[in-house]
């Protein structure tokens, strides 16, 4: 058995040897057996294929992937890295498969086409695909969208925010911070309070990127009656310097019932732990009066650990 294992192992790279020899030697016979080689190959002979494919700079040899792609004939996701790297605009090719019937050929073909952002008319397809029926081509088109940052775009990505697949609503939170920024806060704050930790997460760290100027906005959220979004809120103001700035402030300056009050709110939503972390950052002269601002009862009641 051995023995026959080996034979055959030595037959297929004996034919991988071959194509290579004719591909880069550009015989006019290369493209038919490279074709062969990926539909009537053994598993060897068809990785081999389409990695030697991806490092040809010739349109036939991008053809031939995207066929492999469609036709499913090969892993796709090893196909889609060669087309990743292909050396040659091959957008054309590609764009066509976003029309594609099977959700995985328009998922990868999707996904590619983030390399091509300037094709025409590829927002307008990419925001159809944020309402197919299935949640990883919605997910692969929110994260396209952000290389095209079009206009249309920016709606389909606040749908988005509102799928009933927790890793959609996921990606649209970060797609949506990325391409437009602090002006969708509000609609991020919301997922704070969301019944999925994925979701959550992603949310504070779409809101940590945009920045201090949406603290404001972040503020009311201390006393949001979820209790995951009262953390969550606190955990973005530590991450944009908000929390430590209220809280040097309320420690050096004058007495404000106003600004002690919204102290003890960060500290009641962001728990001890969070507090301690941000009253070891404050300069050394001020800690103490920062400890003062606060008892232990603030930090009562604790956050429960629920299941998402």
């Amino acid at each position: 058995f051995e023995a026959a294992r080996s034979r055959g192992r030595n037959r297929s790279w004996r034919r991988i040897a071959a194509l290579r020899t004719l591909a880069f030697a550009e015989s006019c016979d290369a493209w038919d057996c490279l074709a062969r080689a990926l539909t009537d190959g053994n598993r060897e002979v068809k990785a081999a294929t389409v990695t030697l494919l991806g490092q040809l700079e010739d349109r036939r040899a991008a053809s031939l992937l995207v066929e492999a792609l469609r036709a499913g004939s090969f892993a796709r996701s090893r196909i889609a890295t060669s087309l990743e790297a292909f050396p040659l605009d091959v957008a054309d090719l590609i764009a066509p498969l976003l029309a594609s019937q099977e959700a995985d050929v328009k998922f990868w073909a999707t996904t590619l086409m983030r390399r091509y952002p300037q094709t025409p008319g590829l927002d307008r397809h990419l925001v159809a695909l944020t309402y197919d029926s299935n949640p990883a081509v919605r997910k692969a088109a929110i994260d396209a969208l952000v290389a095209t940052s079009g206009v249309e775009g920016t709606h389909a990505l606040r749908i988005g925010l509102a799928d009933e697949t927790p890793f959609v609503r996921a990606h649209a939170a970060r797609s949506i911070g990325r391409l437009v920024g602090a002006s969708q806060a509000p609609a991020v704050l919301l997922l704070l309070a969301d019944k999925d930790w994925t979701v959550r997460n992603a949310a504070k760290e779409a809101l940590s990127a945009m920045g201090e100027t949406i603290g404001s906005r972040v503020l009311p959220f201390l006393s949001h009656p979820d209790e995951f979004a009262r953390n969550g809120a606190a955990e973005v103001l530590q991450n944009i310097g908000v929390f430590e700035r209220l809280v040097a402030q309320a420690a050096s300056g004058p007495s404000d019932p106003a600004r002690r009050r919204i102290v003890h709110q960060l500290a009641r939503a962001g728990g001890a732990e969070m507090w301690n972390t941000v009253v070891e950052r404050l300069e050394v002269d001020i800690r103490d009066r920062a400890r003062q601002l606060v008892g232990w009862t603030d930090f009562e009641p604790r956050i429960a650990h629920k299941v998402a």
